[in-house]
């Protein structure tokens, strides 16, 4: 799996947990915010610990995703299109990348999203032939985005 990790760095950062939908395995269905944007995702967790979440002001989270889809530069991005959405069955994340770090095997991916920074880690052999370039926007599409609340 690849990880995406949010890291708050300035207050009003983070997501709020507005409802519980209901509980699938280890799992709840959820409607929070992640900046100004409103979605549905999985936050990990029994519905009894998540309850005590709800309406919590920028709770940190790390977020890890199943499958990265698609990943697409964008030369003349503007932070104010950076979001965090659902569509059907899959996630679109939009953020300018700040930091490029090279490892053997992985990218790390260090994009701003306007009231956050996210850490992306994307396997080599799914980046294809797109070229990150630092000061571009970069649209990623993945699937089973996944939040788990962090010990604050």
């Amino acid at each position: 799996m690849c990880i995406i990790r949010l890291l708050e760095l300035i207050a009003n950062m983070g997501i709020r947990i507005n409802k519980i939908l209901e509980q699938i395995n280890e799992y709840c269905l959820v409607d929070l915010t992640h900046g100004e944007n409103r979605l549905e995702a999985k936050v990990h967790g029994k519905e009894n610990d998540i309850k005590d979440l709800i309406s919590v002001e920028d709770l940190i989270v790390e977020l890890d995703y199943n499958k990265l889809l698609k990943t697409t530069l964008i030369q003349n991005f503007n932070d104010d299109d950076s979001l965090i959405k659902k569509i059907n069955d899959h996630f679109l994340i939009k953020g300018r990348v700040i930091n490029i770090i090279k490892t053997e095997k992985e990218f790390l991916i260090d994009i701003y999203l306007r009231t956050c920074a996210d850490f992306i880690l994307i396997e080599e052999s799914l980046k294809e032939d797109l070229e990150l370039k630092e000061g571009y926007g970069v649209e990623i599409e993945l699937t089973d985005l996944i939040f788990y609340p962090t010990k604050n």
